[in-house]
């Protein structure tokens, strides 16, 4: 019989963003389809919405096509934080996504899985000799 955890997809990295300079730790996986569908749906409510302001809308239209738009953008990053599990109440996860663009948050999530340091490295300090 095969014995599968998911934990074992789960990876954890030390992650530091402006929130947390000195890093926290993130349990790391890819999104999975039903968060995948809940994105394109999301883009498709958003491109509706951007239609309706195509067609010139008045001022109270206008004012509640804004509010769906941002309410659309603060679901999205609530999927796109998702990605990262910050051990509490989600709030860590939730300031790291806002920082990050959908291709740095899937650069983080491949270089995760590959076991793969993507921070750059450090300045290596050459020591004069003084004696030469």
């Amino acid at each position: 019989m095969l014995d599968l955890n998911i934990n074992d997809l789960r990876k954890q990295a030390l992650i530091r963003f402006s929130l947390k300079p000195e890093g926290h730790v993130f349990t790391v996986h890819r999104l999975g389809a039903g968060s995948e569908l809940e994105l394109s749906r999301l883009s498709r409510e958003a491109n509706k919405l951007i239609l309706k302001l195509e067609q010139q809308p008045n001022d109270k239209e206008l004012s509640e096509i804004f509010t769906k738009i941002n309410k659309l953008d603060e679901d999205r990053l609530v999927v796109k934080a998702s990605v990262f599990d910050d051990g509490g109440d989600g709030s860590l996860s939730l300031a790291l996504a806002k920082e990050l663009s959908d291709d740095e948050l899937t650069k983080i999530v491949q270089a995760v899985e590959a076991g793969q340091n993507i921070t750059a490295p450090e300045e290596v300090k050459v020591e004069d000799d003084a004696t030469s």
